[in-house]
């Protein structure tokens, strides 16, 4: 059984944020076992609340929200931070239920797929295709906007591959770990390949090489490797609602890519212990 980890925030971020968010939560909900929604201090309310209404009623959507105050107990350096994806996606994994779990993005249609090719010692990654905005723009439900994406699957851009030891340095220079570009839209793995790596690298609280980082990890820790599942992405502007005083510096990339060696999460990660708000939707 797969636990779907998503994590996000009510700012929305690329516009009509509501209309992907819908159609990604019902289609992870209509395919997997469990979906886990981590709510990253949205400006007033989460953005479950406007859209629940709108997602299939199955149970199996659990929300966590994340609060200013739960930021200054846990990570006061991150209070200012507009979002801090590594911690918001090791919040969802370590409260996810099941044996194996899926990282992915708010904006991302994957239909179930078979686990008895994955094994339980390796990280996976997959190339998504891009659904340009006037195609899916024109769906309101989820099982149209499917068939509409299929009948154009070959007209979809797929994501090329990243860099590796057997091609060489291909999008970044000196990343052999990332196997494809966006490799943050699917990231999958047993729960026991999670735990060894500690989840994502929490001191890689900015923008960028977060979801290198953690194809290094892998590399690391266990093993990683390219998969194939058909992931297609609704395309979307990178505008976003901004709230004074927030700010999101750069990761380094020689720190958490070139240089990266070993993991410095403590066995809390995943903010595991700590209260936060949740419920079943």
């Amino acid at each position: 059984m797969t636990s779907v980890v998503i994590m996000s925030k009510n700012d929305n971020y690329g516009g009509n944020l509501h209309h992907r968010a819908t159609h990604s939560l019902t289609c992870f909900l209509n395919n997997f076992d469990e979906v886990i929604y981590v709510d990253w201090k949205s400006p007033s309310h989460s953005l479950i609340d406007d859209i629940k209404d709108n997602l299939p009623k199955t149970g199996k959507l659990k929300v966590y929200e994340v609060k200013k105050t739960d930021i200054e107990i846990q990570n006061p350096e991150y209070v200012n931070y507009s979002i801090v994806e590594c911690l918001g996606r090791n919040i969802g994994i370590r409260r996810a239920t099941h044996e194996w779990v899926l990282v992915s993005n708010i904006d991302i249609l994957l239909e179930k797929f078979d686990l008895s090719k994955y094994h339980k010692d390796t990280l996976y990654t997959a190339a998504k295709r891009h659904a340009p905005e006037p195609l899916h723009l024109k769906y309101t439900d989820t099982n149209q906007l499917l068939s509409a994406i299929k009948n154009n699957y070959h007209h979809l851009k797929l994501d090329p591959d990243g860099g590796s030891p057997e091609a060489g340095d291909i999008w970044d220079p000196g990343d052999f770990w990332s196997l494809i570009v966006g490799c943050g839209d699917f990231q999958f793995a047993h729960k026991d390949v999670w735990q060894q790596m500690k989840g994502f690298e929490e001191s890689a609280g900015g923008r960028s090489y977060a979801d290198s980082n953690l194809m290094k990890k892998g590399y690391i820790y266990a093993n990683i490797k390219k998969t194939h599942e058909d992931i297609f992405h609704l395309d979307h502007g990178n505008s976003k609602e901004t709230v004074p005083g927030e700010t999101l510096p750069n990761n380094d990339m020689f720190k958490f890519v070139r240089d990266f060696k070993e993991t410095q999460n403590t066995e809390s990660w995943g903010w595991k212990g700590h209260d936060l708000k949740n419920y079943t939707v």
